[in-house]
């Protein structure tokens, strides 16, 4: 089984459907307002207000998710944004817009989100404030449910697509999992539930670690 089927099981086994279905109906809300808002515009460009107002009209419905995930409102570092982290069970999930054509914008907080997945670094290595990092077979992964922004010739009021992603621990540009969200609700589906090995949470992160380590030495 490849490196992302097994990442996709161990969420769903972890996580209820109904949880991300709940984000499914947050996004196209959010979507519809942030374009709603920027039809109040007369005199200076629209598509930019819309694009910004996405992300808080996306990260404000997150944060009423409170009764499945337990969200955080948490302040960008360095400050100036805030974001929001949910969480439950094992899992930690935040959100990003993708703009069409463009990368997801690999920034500071996502990052050291991304290096949350300790699992995946060295028990030496300093996180943050330099402290030691052990090993846990508690520590969480870290994914990211992506709506894809739409060209700007078309509607500009729903996403073009929803993704969920688990970046590698260091980069933002490099994913373990990409895969569409409706894809990946149909997996619930099709799981058997048959509990193999390939699926327990330290053979796993030592599964990502390896990959990762792989392709910095094809690099």
């Amino acid at each position: 089984m490849k490196t992302q089927d097994q990442v996709l099981r161990y969420i769903r086994r972890q996580v209820p459907r109904a949880h991300f279905e709940e984000i499914c109906g947050v996004i196209p809300i959010a979507f519809d307002k942030a374009y709603q808002a920027s039809q109040q515009l007369v005199h200076t460009p629209k598509i930019r207000k819309c694009a910004q107002d996405r992300y808080f009209f996306l990260q404000d419905g997150l944060a009423g998710l409170y009764a499945s995930w337990s969200p955080q409102v948490t302040s960008t570092n360095p400050p100036g944004e805030f974001y929001t982290m949910m969480t439950a069970a094992n899992v930690r999930i935040t959100a990003a817009v993708k703009p069409w054509r463009k990368k997801v914008r690999p920034a500071k907080y996502r990052t050291n989100n991304a290096k949350l997945n300790r699992f995946l670094t060295a028990p030496q290595m300093s996180l943050l404030d330099d402290e030691e990092i052990v090993l846990r077979a508690e520590d969480v992964l870290n994914a990211v449910i992506i709506p894809l922004a739409p060209p700007y010739h078309m509607d500009q009021s729903a996403p073009l697509g929803v993704v969920l992603a688990v970046p590698y621990f260091n980069s933002c540009r490099d994913f373990h999992v990409w895969c569409d969200i409706g894809n990946f609700l149909q997996g619930y589906e099709s799981d058997n539930g048959d509990d193999s090995e390939d699926d327990v949470w330290p053979m796993l992160r030592r599964r990502m670690r390896q990959d990762e380590d792989d392709q910095t030495n094809t690099e």
